[in-house]
């Protein structure tokens, strides 16, 4: 009877085998119509890019995906050549310097991952889903932690997205800061990955169109055109 109810177990699709069919179908259709969508602005960004410093039209990064498989996540360069140097690429702070005036408007639209659609038409990506990370960063997890490699990586983190940082006390370590940090927004992406449907992927990608249209960058926009039109 054991061996029945096992066989009809794996004949037909689980909750979870449907879902992953029903995101990947959705990833497809919406990763497509963007690309179709934003071709003019990709030529445009690509453009600007080469105008504004010497250097590749894209930065590649090595990270994780799903079940530990490594790939490379695409982005738009925003920094300066000489500012691509191991543990000199990042978006702190401190990075600024080496922005371009292309580089800045790019992160602050979030504009700069617009070739990630690529990475979700080739399957290693999401619309929604945990952020990428590094090998280095994977290999601090705890096992519960390593948990969000059983989805694809996406362009859109629920975790970045919901994550509202406490008030800290004057004279706090950055280190803990960081560190809490981290934890609580991979709190919040298992959370998604254990409840998430097409319905909750959509309303995820309506916030951060609202989020990304309240915050528009009118100030970098005008720097671009000033320096360049």
């Amino acid at each position: 009877m054991t061996s029945i109810v096992n066989s009809l177990s794996e004949r037909f699709p689980t909750k979870k085998d449907k879902t992953e069919v029903l995101t990947r179908t959705f990833d497809l259709m919406v990763s497509g119509l963007l690309f179709l969508l934003f071709i003019p602005i990709f030529f445009l960004i690509t453009a600007l890019i080469k105008l504004s410093s010497p250097g590749p039209i894209f930065y590649k990064r090595t990270c994780v995906g799903r079940n530990g498989r490594l790939f490379r996540v695409y982005k738009f360069r925003t920094m300066q050549l000489h500012a691509s140097a191991p543990g000199r690429y990042n978006t702190t702070l401190a990075s600024n310097l080496y922005l371009t005036a292309v580089g800045s408007f790019l992160q602050r639209s979030k504009l700069e991952n617009l070739p990630q659609l690529f990475n979700v038409i080739s399957g290693t990506m999401s619309i929604i889903g945990p952020e990428p990370r590094t090998p280095a960063t994977i290999e601090s997890f705890t096992a519960e932690q390593k948990e969000v490699l059983s989805v694809r990586p996406g362009i859109i983190s629920p975790g970045i997205l919901n994550y509202r940082p406490a008030q800290k006390p004057s004279g706090s370590s950055p280190d803990v800061t960081s560190k809490e940090s981290i934890s609580s927004k991979l709190a919040l992406e298992l959370a998604y990955i254990q409840q998430r449907t097409i319905w909750q992927d959509l309303l995820l990608i309506m916030r951060a169109f609202i989020l990304l249209i309240n915050g528009a960058p009118i100030d970098s926009i005008l720097e671009i055109r000033n320096r360049y039109f």
